[in-house]
């Protein structure tokens, strides 16, 4: 949905090599799940057509262990582009040393690991949901009611992880990209054309998938 002249048009301003500080958290997860489920059936009684309506509610503990989920902790970057330049290669982690940062940026956090946790725990709810709901079995319909959960073994470390900037400047507004700086995956927001949004709308595609900002690239 970017105009067909972005590439053109658009100006790459400086990059810039920043050792981001992310918050990397361990934890062993245990939740209390209910699910309502329902089915639906309908068949012939004759001239009639009777509609059976089956309604259930599934009780579960389910459990989950997680291991480094990344959280960056600065508050001026968007978490969802940091997050769109995932994942990085742990093994390759090694202990500080200030002749890594020469020539390179880098900043403090200035976001706890005790508040960054709290982002950490709602990726790892959707994960421990998503597989409550493939235990559940299959139901026509199921919706998670209750999500009740317990966390142990509970650890944030801290490490500067390798990232590039820039902004493309396109008819004066600037555009975030973020490059991860070990693999080269890109992400960032483009501008969007209200010309192509409307044209797409009228051919019938989803407006969530229309308007969508972030896109993710990955370089060959």
């Amino acid at each position: 949905m970017a105009p067909s002249v972005f590439n053109k048009q658009s100006v790459i301003k400086k990059v810039k090599g920043v050792y981001v500080p992310f918050w990397l958290h361990s934890y062993d997860e245990n939740a209390h799940v209910v699910i309502a489920a329902e089915n639906t059936h309908s068949h012939k009684r004759g001239d009639d057509k009777v509609i059976d309506h089956e309604m259930f509610s599934i009780d579960m503990q389910v459990d989950g262990r997680f291991s480094s989920i990344p959280t960056d902790g600065l508050k001026n970057l968007d978490d969802k582009l940091m997050g769109a330049i995932e994942p990085f290669d742990y093994s390759k982690l090694t202990d500080f040393n200030p002749a890594y940062m020469a020539g390179f940026y880098a900043e403090e956090y200035d976001e706890s690991a005790e508040v960054k946790i709290e982002d950490a725990k709602e990726r790892s709810r959707t994960c421990v949901s998503g597989e409550a709901m493939a235990q559940a079995g299959p139901f026509m319909e199921k919706v998670v009611t209750n999500y009740s959960p317990t966390y142990k073994n509970v650890e944030s470390k801290y490490a500067m992880l390798p990232v590039w900037l820039f902004n493309v400047d396109y008819k004066g507004e600037l555009h975030q990209f973020a490059v991860n700086g070990e693999t080269g995956k890109i992400a960032g927001k483009l501008p969007i054309s209200k010309l192509k949004v409307a044209l797409a709308a009228g051919g019938g595609f989803v407006g969530t998938q229309v308007v969508a900002l972030i896109v993710r690239l990955i370089t060959m």
